[in-house]
């Protein structure tokens, strides 16, 4: 039996790294923009390698979040032991639905952006 503070730790530390996955599929899209459209207009990477790289960049949260998951559902059923919350289980979907919403939504502000863009002469 797990003491109930132990039990409090574990859950505050699964909606800690819910939150910061969130959090990491909101400013990946920001940052990696604003990196790549500035090494687009220098000239250093082309248009196409440009969006094909914030492609990438923003789905990484998604993926890792997703990997993650699948990697304590594995350890769950070599050990026995309920790794997961309940919580955090069922809201597998959405955060992954959400993080795709996302990186369709910011790959074509990105595309958009990248075309418009005038190159450094």
């Amino acid at each position: 039996m797990v003491p109930r503070e132990a039990e409090g730790m574990d859950r505050l530390f699964w909606q800690a790294l819910y939150v910061g996955f969130l959090l990491a599929i909101l400013i990946v899209p920001v940052a990696a923009g604003r990196a790549l459209l500035r090494r687009t207009r220098a000239g250093v990477i082309s248009r196409l390698k440009g969006v094909g790289l914030y492609a990438l960049a923003v789905l990484s949260p998604p993926f890792l979040y997703l990997g993650m998951f699948f990697a304590m559902v594995g350890i769950e059923e070599l050990t026995g032991a309920a790794i997961i919350p309940e919580e955090i289980a069922r809201s597998l979907l959405l955060v992954v639905g959400f993080g795709l919403l996302v990186w369709i939504l910011a790959l074509v502000i990105y595309a958009i952006a990248a075309v418009t863009t005038r190159l450094a002469s």
